[in-house]
């Protein structure tokens, strides 16, 4: 067993490299003019960036790798010529620093200032993970890691992160980082033991966290949603008896509404500007969680209201311009053992054709089409099934190829092509 202690001493050490390195950074950037034009302020802020992160950087790598080599010592009883590389990218650094002068344009300089304060943190953590990835490729017994949380919040995405064990080889134990973030990445090669480290603990809270999410969303939406849907009602049941004037008002203040209230909120689920809703679409919870999966690898996600002014059912949602319907399945509460576990996956595979089948509008909402053809998002987070499980019920539930794709969201946000 991997002793707890060595861990947070790791951590308190990398944390030590990183407030220096912030407050070397500060007073840096406050010795610089931020009266001076833009270009002038970047250019002197990234003279700063590269001198405090080559640094500290170079810092946390020697101690990961001190600390990489300290666990291989106590468990195979001999180490190796550890490399102190971290990988550091100076490009990547001024990239960063000229994509943050924008806070300068706006006139956001203490905005700007706090950004670049949290690259050289992210970089001091990121500088230790990889250090010792680096080291697990020329080490001839190649170790696992995993992610342990060693401070008092870890964030969602670390937490499901963590909930796997050791199960990881390669980058993807460093390719997750952030500012103030307090994960380890630790090597194993013998027990996979960390003192005071429970993986299951840790998959039943990420899944605790997943669902109250779901929850917490839902209530967020539901007084907007309950008010726009009853002032939409009110315009349909008395605009004869308004003048064109009043019908242009009210709906210029329903609009108003839905994207304040509604739209910008689903919006913001996505860092990267790629989730979108339509007017009057209002997803549910577990609905925008998966569209944040599918945005955060990169796709494009627009939800579509449920039901058209003429009463046409709308597929669930456009991604990268084909309709795809969303199938987020829950536990059911108190759920009796089934005999046949799987049956949910046939009942919304099932659901989900239907609704192809049926009239819908094409996904540029121009025409109402029939019996086309499917595509599906199959979400099994709200549940907790095995998802070589799910993808071999899938598999064989289209093995006639009704669905032209099924893309399936993992217990770890995976996503499968089927």
């Amino acid at each position: 067993m991997i002793p707890r202690l060595w861990v947070d001493n790791f951590t308190a050490g990398i944390n030590a490299i990183s407030k220096k390195a912030r407050k070397t950074l500060a007073n840096l950037l406050a010795s610089i003019d931020m009266g001076q034009d833009v270009t002038t302020v970047r250019e002197q802020a990234v003279q700063a960036m590269q001198g405090v992160c080559g640094t500290s950087t170079q810092g946390a790598a020697m101690l990961a790798a001190e600390f990489y080599n300290g666990i291989r010592q106590y468990e195979l009883g001999e180490t190796i010529d550890a490399t102190f590389d971290s990988g550091r990218e100076p490009e990547a650094t001024e990239g960063a620093v000229r994509a943050f002068a924008q806070k300068l344009v706006d006139g956001k300089q203490d905005e700007f200032v706090d950004a670049c304060l949290d690259r050289a943190d992210y970089e001091v953590k990121v500088a230790a993970a990889q250090t010792c990835v680096n080291n697990a490729k020329i080490d001839p017994k190649k170790p696992r890691f995993a992610r342990v949380p060693s401070g008092e919040d870890t964030c969602e995405f670390c937490l499901m992160l963590a909930s796997r064990g050791f199960v990881y080889h390669t980058e993807v134990t460093a390719s997750h980082a952030h500012a103030n973030c307090d994960c380890r990445i630790i090597p194993s090669w013998k027990s996979e033991v960390v003192e005071g480290y429970d993986p299951d603990e840790l998959y039943a809270l990420y899944k605790d966290n997943y669902r109250k999410k779901c929850s917490d969303i839902d209530s967020r939406l539901a007084r907007p949603a309950r008010e726009f849907r009853r002032r939409e009602k009110y315009l349909q049941k008395h605009a004869e008896q308004m003048s064109d004037d009043e019908v242009a008002e009210y709906e210029r203040s329903l609009r108003e509404l839905y994207h304040e209230k509604i739209e910008s909120y689903i919006e913001s689920f996505s860092k990267d500007g790629l989730i979108h809703a339509k007017y009057g679409a209002i997803p549910y919870g577990k609905e925008i969680l998966a569209g944040k999966v599918l945005a955060s690898k990169g796709r494009d996600v627009t939800y579509l209201r449920e039901v058209d002014e003429n009463g046409i059912k709308n597929i669930d949602t456009v991604i990268d311009g084909k309709l795809f319907e969303l199938k987020c399945v829950e536990q059911p509460k108190d759920a009796i053992p089934s005999k046949e576990p799987m049956r949910y996956v046939e009942s919304n595979y099932r659901r989900a054709i239907k609704q192809f089948e049926e009239p819908h509008f094409s996904a540029d909402g121009e025409t109402v089409v029939s019996n086309d053809t499917a595509r599906i998002v199959f979400d099994s987070r709200g549940r907790d099934d095995n998802d070589q499980d799910v993808e071999a019920e899938l598999r064989k539930r289209n093995a006639s190829g009704k669905a032209k794709t099924i893309l399936m969201i993992g217990q770890y946000e995976d996503i499968i092509d089927i």
